[in-house]
């Protein structure tokens, strides 16, 4: 009696493979992150909306290339800090408070994000449709040659792969938003990553998914900046 194996375990052998020592873990991630969060929202707590100068500041010397490491990643923070309070003002200012309505008032989910080059994404479809039928997380730093052998192990398995590029991720939390971007392009994505997390908790949502994203780069903080 003979033994065939299905196309799924196919798939999931040659997922095994091709990813090993690749895998990004969201729960190492949550783990590191998480107390770093509660740490450095005590260190920010004097921090504003209004601290505008101190955003402006540091992306245009990221631009300029003008930080050292250290102070890159002591400015940052604040930044984080000082944009999410923004994103919650202007949710605010425009009746978005939490995804339960509630008549508390209580802002949830909590706006928390960092600057950092999200992980890789390895989109896996049939080769005879269109439809994306798995994902997978990858490390950061791949290279080009591994992106490569990556999508050719899985291939093997007779589906067609791709590992692209995210601007921002928010499946995890503290979400990932992209720091080589621009201001307002920082500003997009932050929100739309909070909208992520704020439509799992609605059953209808994609109203205000699709329009949130306009409202921050146009809400008076960095205005014809």
């Amino acid at each position: 009696m003979s033994c065939t194996t299905s196309p799924q375990n196919s798939l999931n052998q040659a997922l095994n493979t091709a990813t090993k020592g690749y895998r990004f873990s969201i729960f190492n991630w949550e783990v590191r992150s998480i107390f770093g969060e509660i740490r450095q929202t005590w260190d920010d707590r004097n921090l504003s909306a209004n601290d505008t100068k101190t955003v402006v500041d540091y992306f245009n010397d990221m631009q300029q290339n003008t930080l050292s490491p250290s102070e890159t990643a002591a400015m940052q923070k604040k930044v984080e800090t000082i944009i999410g309070l923004q994103i919650r003002t202007v949710l605010r200012q425009n009746g978005i408070i939490n995804p339960f309505d509630s008549i508390f008032g209580v802002s949830f989910p909590p706006i928390a994000f960092e600057l950092a080059e999200p992980p890789h994404l390895l989109v896996i479809s049939p080769r005879n449709q269109i439809d994306r039928i798995r994902d997978v997380l990858l490390l950061q730093n791949l290279t080009t040659d591994q992106m490569t052998q990556i999508e050719n192990q899985v291939e093997t398995a007779g589906y067609s792969a791709l590992v692209v590029e995210l601007g921002g991720l928010g499946v995890t939390y503290p979400t990932f938003v992209n720091s080589d971007e621009s201001l307002h392009s920082v500003l997009d994505a932050a929100t739309e990553e909070w909208v992520h997390q704020y439509l799992a908790f609605k059953t209808v949502g994609i109203p205000i998914r699709a329009g949130l994203a306009g409202y921050l780069p146009q809400s008076g903080y960095y205005n014809n900046k």
